[in-house]
């Protein structure tokens, strides 16, 4: 890959958390380091807000392969957080009773 960059977990995380989604191109291998350590990185988190007595972050780290280029051996992982226990509702209606 060129142009490649380190990131910390930390950066990482903190820009999901201002932009809702980061899409980010890393090599197929280390998707699931990504993975595990956002989730490592997220749970640390949620105990020191914890420990500090402020509220646990209610969200869910959620992540998709957009993308793969197995020639370059790279893949784009969407990652994003969610609502526990929430689904997304194009609309609702109360039927009325006659």
């Amino acid at each position: 890959m060129d142009n490649e960059e380190e990131m910390s977990f930390a950066d990482i995380y903190s820009s999901v958390a201002l932009n809702d989604e980061v899409i980010l191109t890393v090599a197929l291998e280390d998707v699931e380091n990504v993975k595990v350590g956002l989730k490592n990185y997220k749970a640390k988190q949620n105990i020191a807000l914890q420990r500090e007595g402020l509220p646990k972050d209610d969200t869910v780290l959620s992540f998709q392969i957009l993308s793969s280029n197995l020639e370059e051996g790279t893949a784009e992982l969407s990652i994003f957080l969610q609502r526990k226990g929430v689904v997304k509702v194009k609309g609702i209606r109360i039927p009325t009773v006659e």
